[in-house]
């Protein structure tokens, strides 16, 4: 999966979901993807929370870009989420974690993610363990689509490739089993939560699950959904 910043939850019930989670590094940057931002809750709304990247070739891999003017781009991002949450019940420790992981050195898009991604997983109890595509010993690396994500598992000695729902329609189960692999889909199931107001905003990064709930029960979450082969009717 590409790194994403501070993504939802289930971005980390499919990292729950598996043994190794690969940091799919050496694909094209995806601007205005969730790559360099994702969404929070400021006064009942979705509002987004970037890391500017700087200008480069529309066909830069991902491990190829850097953030740009980071320092003050997390200064404005700690400044919105204290706006944004001050009142929440977990503030104040949701505060200092992030404040940790936007303290990471280094400008590389995919080192940064990387590292994030990682150290939030083990602050929900993950153990899962975090491989970079880019450094994994693929035969062929002009290979693309369905394909490439077939030589990835072969690179990493998979017997089983696990991917969200939305992936259904990018593979072909045939094609895996070919290769030796099973085909998994992650099927998520909502746990709402108390936020500020009546209603529930969904998928908001990770970071506001964490504001208003224990960090033990976003673990919970990140539990709660079911590995199947295919959605019915597919």
């Amino acid at each position: 999966m590409q790194p994403y910043f501070f993504p939802y939850v289930g971005y980390f019930q499919l990292i729950k979901a598996v043994d190794v989670f690969v940091v799919y590094d050496d694909v094209q940057f995806i601007k205005n993807g969730w790559i360099n931002r994702n969404r929070i809750l400021l006064d009942g709304e979705p509002a987004w929370m970037t890391l500017p990247v700087e200008r480069g070739n529309l066909r830069d891999y991902i491990n190829q870009r850097h953030f740009v003017n980071y320092q003050q781009a997390c200064t404005k991002i700690l400044n919105q989420l204290d706006a944004a949450y001050r009142h929440a019940p977990h503030f104040t420790e949701t505060m200092s974690f992030v404040k940790s992981m936007l303290a990471l050195e280094g400008a590389n898009i995919a080192e940064i993610l990387k590292q994030q991604l990682e150290l939030t997983a083990r602050h929900l109890g993950i153990a899962t363990q975090f491989l970079i595509s880019s450094r994994l010993p693929k035969q062929d690396s002009e290979l693309f689509g369905q394909d490439r994500v077939i030589e990835i598992c072969r690179a990493a000695k998979a017997d089983v490739y696990c991917n969200s729902i939305g992936g259904v329609g990018l593979y072909d189960p045939s094609e895996f089993s070919k290769s030796g692999l099973a085909l998994r889909f992650i099927k998520s199931h909502a746990t709402p939560y108390k936020q500020f107001g009546e209603g529930f905003v969904p998928d908001l990064s990770i970071v506001d699950a964490l504001m208003f709930t224990s960090s033990r029960e976003v673990a919970g979450m990140t539990r709660n959904f079911d590995l199947i082969e295919r959605p019915s009717g597919e």
